[in-house]
């Protein structure tokens, strides 16, 4: 598996972590909130591979899977929770 899919799946989770949240506080207040912390996650990780001590850089890419990874986990929170809370 490389590393962009690694990102992607990571993404994904994060996105799939919406749903039980949005359960507790509605669908916009968890995407905000996972939007956030994901943010935090996405870029402190990049961060790290700029400093570890066998550096990798920031990689830019990177960002945009994990990105790409969390919208597809919105969609996928989206679709379960819209089937819930409507049957």
């Amino acid at each position: 598996m490389n590393d962009k899919t690694q990102h992607i799946i990571v993404g994904s989770l994060a996105g799939i972590a919406t749903l039980p949240l949005a359960f507790l506080a509605g669908f916009a207040n968890a995407l905000a909130a996972i939007f956030l912390i994901a943010t935090v996650v996405f870029f402190g990780k990049e961060w790290y591979d700029k400093i570890k001590p066998q550096p990798t850089g920031f990689d830019k890419m990177d960002l945009v899977a994990d990105y790409i990874g969390l919208f597809i986990g919105y969609i996928v929170a989206f679709i379960i929770y819209s089937l819930i809370k409507f049957v």
